[in-house]
Parts: C-alpha cells; structure tokens; sequence
C-alpha cells in the first residue's frame, strides 16, 4: 500500500517537521517523476512533441490520397511461365509448347487489357469518393470552430441568464419576507407599496425565467450542431478508411456488420 507523500517524508526527517525540508527529488519521485540537472540536454526520447497547430488538424482529412496497391500477375506471363518451365522429352513437344504460347498470346492478351481496364476505372472512382469525402470532412472540420464558438458564446449568455434568475428569485423572497413582517400599525399605503414591490419581483422573475428558458433552448441547439459535426466527421473518417483500404488492398472492419472484408477476395481463384 503506498503511503502518503507526508507521511514518506515525515519518516523519512524521524518525525521531524517537513514543513522547511522538503526534497525537491523526493516530491518528484513520489509522482513518478524525476529532476533533471541544470544546463544538460534533455535525454533522448521516442514520443514526439506535438504542435498546437497539429493538435487542431485532423491526421485523416489532412493527409494524400491512398496508392493502390500492385496489380495482379498478367494472365499472360502466368501462362508463359508455367509453359516454359515444363521439360519436354523431344523436339516436337518443345514446338507444341511454342506454338500454343503464340496462339494464346492475343486472347490472354485481351483479357489481361480488359482486366486492367476495369481496375484501373474501379481505382478511379474509390480515389475519385474518397477526395469528394475528405473535402467534405474538411468544410465541416473548419466549420467546428465556429460552432464551438458558438456553444462558448451561448454558455456565457445562459450564465448570465441564470445568474439575473437567481438574483430575481432572492429579490422576490426577500420583498415578501418583508412585506410579510410589516408592522401591524403599518399604513395602506405601506401596505400598498409592499404589495406592488413583490408584484414587480413576480414579473421580473417571470421575464427571467423565459429568458433563462430561451438562453438554454439556444445553448442546446449550439452543442447539438456540435455534436452533429463530429459525428459526421467520424463517418467521414471511416469512410475515408474503407475506400483507402478499398485503393491498397487491405483488409478491413466494415461497421454495419463488424465482419472483416478482403477487397482483393476475388482474386483468391485467379
């Protein structure tokens, strides 16, 4: 059980007064931290220093568009290849070999063309959404600051709003306390006065009350545009991942259904 750092130090001085005492070192231990020596660098660490710039920019609306990945092997060089590599026993087979690699040059050909064709229109469009949702997610990421400026804004004016209720609240209390402690030989007009007092606090309440009520319907409004910004932007950023792992080939998570989905599944036969 770890004591506390008082009592470490009151130990530590034989129940001495720590009050004048204190360690620099050992304050800094106690919370895992450590002093460093005056007029030496700084040792070398892993974590990289982060700027404020960087701290409001967005790592997946900020960065270049995903490259594809390698294409398929050729229909083509596959079937050069395996019919190459066999060992024929005689000349007549090694002529056949040839002859077939000649015969089947323009159709593997073709089909490796119109292969590449479709690919390269698919790679298009995935590269062609993701720039369109990454243009997207920045107008609405720099559209934030104004939003959260707003909700900063209507924060002030409620508690400003909040603050007039209360103070009209005492002030009501306050003047039926005293009209209800008037004297017994107070006169009507006293009696009169004190009456139209609270009827005036009854009124200022009431107008603070529906200002309040008004200043707080606004403060809503304000964090749910917030709120809606930044859900908009994290469906943007996972769409934005599902096209880039879409472009490179990679396997990812897709959320409507939490399966794993292999982009490049379909080439498992080829």
């Amino acid at each position: 059980m770890l004591k506390p750092l008082s009592q470490m130090l009151h130990e530590q001085n034989g129940g001495a007064s720590t009050v004048a005492q204190l360690d620099a070192v050992t304050v800094a231990a106690s919370f895992g931290a450590q002093i460093l020596p005056v007029n030496e660098p700084l040792p070398e660490t892993a974590v990289r220093i982060p700027h404020a710039e960087e701290d409001r920019a967005n790592p997946t609306l900020n960065r270049r568009p995903p490259q594809p990945k390698e294409p398929a092997e050729p229909l083509l060089k596959l079937m050069e290849t395996r019919l190459r590599s066999l060992k024929s026993i005689s000349p007549t087979r090694s002529k056949e070999i040839e002859k077939l690699i000649y015969k089947l040059y323009a159709p593997l050909k073709a089909v490796d063309d119109f292969i590449e064709t479709v690919e390269e229109e698919r790679l298009i469009s995935l590269g062609d959404q993701w720039e369109m949702r990454r243009k997207q997610g920045r107008k609405i990421k720099e559209s934030l600051d104004k939003l959260i400026g707003a909700v900063n804004q209507s924060m002030m004016v409620h508690n400003e709003s909040e603050a007039q209720k209360k103070r009209c609240e005492i002030q009501l209390q306050a003047d039926h306390l005293a009209g209800r402690r008037l004297s017994k030989w107070a006169t009507e007009q006293e009696i009169s006065d004190a009456e139209e007092l609270v009827a005036e606090d009854r009124i200022a309440k009431q107008a603070a009350d529906e200002q309040w009520l008004t200043t707080l319907r606004a403060l809503t409004e304000a964090q749910n545009a917030v709120a809606i910004a930044r859900a908009q932007v994290e469906g943007i950023e996972q769409e934005m991942s599902r096209l880039e792992a879409e472009i490179q080939g990679a396997s990812y998570c897709d959320p409507t259904t939490g399966l794993s989905v292999d982009p490049l599944g379909y080439r498992a036969g080829w």
